[in-house]
């Protein structure tokens, strides 16, 4: 529109989008669902025989069965599990290798022989990359006024870590979001609080091949980008959903 007094007769607020970091210091549990949608995957318990007959065989540092499949069963290379009902040889092991019939160890064990109540089973949970894209309700709280803002569809774009020499292993979450709110009261209520685990430093750790120690460590980073992001569309001032991209991994 022209007009003689040359100013701006209206306007409109842009597309709404969120983008920022969220910093931490890395325990354990803390950050489980963060680390889910930064990986679009979902966290599952690792291997699990059932009640089978297992030995232990001291050369080699083996764990063997004559029937079944330690692969098939969802066992991997670099696995911690725990031998359960075999002696003196219960306890938690690294896995090394693992064939059909038999599982290396990074741990010494014994020979023994089972009689079919053994169980060997991956401790924990994995989370491998996936395809789901997990989106959060995110509050900034403002503690002097009591008032929060709310950003809704937020998704993990970018994870990365750092550990390094004398330091608490810490990182921070990429976010990418689709819309926000104007500062009011929480949309959250009472959400249950994180837990209190102490955070990891980098005093402990090794590179290793097969157990054996093949580096000296002088720090490790790595990142993983999702290369997500929303797009303004007609009709609506927000983006209608957060899109995918390719999954990189690199450090």
């Amino acid at each position: 529109e022209v007009r003689s007094d040359r100013q701006i007769a209206d306007m409109r607020h842009g597309f709404e989008s969120v983008q920022g970091a969220i910093g931490f210091e890395f325990s354990l549990g803390a950050f489980d669902d963060f680390v889910e949608a930064a990986l679009g995957g979902t966290w599952a318990t690792g291997g699990d025989t059932s009640a089978t007959t297992l030995n232990t065989v001291a050369s080699g540092n083996k764990i063997t069965r004559g029937s079944g499949s330690f692969v098939s069963d969802g066992f991997k290379a670099g696995d911690i599990v725990a031998l359960a009902d075999l002696g003196d040889n219960d306890g938690n092991y690294t896995v090394l290798s693992v064939a059909a019939l038999e599982m290396v160890v990074l741990e010494t064990v014994t020979d023994e022989s089972g009689d079919a109540d053994e169980t060997v089973t991956v401790v924990g949970e994995k989370c491998d990359v996936g395809t789901a894209v997990n989106t959060f309700t995110i509050e900034r709280r403002f503690t002097d006024i009591t008032k929060y803002q709310v950003f809704t569809g937020c998704a993990v774009n970018n994870w990365s870590m750092q550990i390094q020499p004398e330091q608490i292993v810490g990182g921070s979450f990429d976010i990418v979001g689709m819309a926000f709110a104007a500062v009011s009261g929480s949309s959250l209520g009472s959400p249950a609080a994180a837990p209190t685990n102490s955070p990891f430093d980098a005093f402990n750790g090794t590179i290793s091949i097969e157990g054996a120690s093949v580096a000296v460590v002088t720090g490790l980073d790595f990142s993983v980008s999702n290369n997500r992001n929303v797009q303004p569309v007609v009709g609506s001032t927000s983006s209608p959903d957060i899109f995918d991209g390719q999954f990189n991994l690199e450090g």
